[in-house]
């Protein structure tokens, strides 16, 4: 799926990364039989999940 090259995408998926600092991780993925993809992030506290995931789904 063209996602995974689409510039923006990739950018805040490092930048979130950056901020998780090795405390959690975020998967990105497209499904293989649907037009639909999962995004999952775990870190240190709630918020911060809920504020990652949104600022990703922002960018879609």
């Amino acid at each position: 799926m063209a996602m995974m090259t689409n510039i923006n995408i990739l950018e805040e998926i490092a930048t979130i990364k950056a901020g998780i600092n090795r405390k959690g991780y975020v998967l990105v993925c497209s499904s293989g039989t649907e037009p639909q993809v999962h995004v999952m992030v775990i870190a240190e506290i709630e918020e911060l999940c809920d504020g990652y995931i949104s600022r990703l789904l922002d960018v879609f």
